[in-house]
């Protein structure tokens, strides 16, 4: 994958247009403003995987999201309820 001066392109910070390219340096400029020099190595395999992301994945399983429970605060926040509400 060649990447180009003037060329634009993503990372997972975003979209950026390349402003020059000296050795492995990457001079860049996000869609914010903002300048950052970044190797160009480094970048041609961030957007070689997201190729390979794009290619290889189906339909977008829904996230399950998971949490935990603290038996022991439960337990206390409980008592206290029992506590204030009079409850025996």
């Amino acid at each position: 994958m060649a990447i180009v001066i003037g060329g634009t392109y993503q990372n997972n910070r975003g979209q950026y247009e390349v402003l020059d390219i000296q050795g492995d340096r990457l001079f860049i400029e996000y869609e914010n403003g903002e300048r950052s020099v970044v190797s160009l190595q480094r970048q041609k395999l961030i957007l070689q995987n997201m190729l390979k992301d794009e290619n290889n994945t189906g339909p977008k399983k829904p996230h399950k999201k998971s949490f935990s429970i603290n038996v022991a605060c439960v337990q206390k926040f409980l008592l206290a309820m029992r506590h204030a509400c009079d409850i025996k």
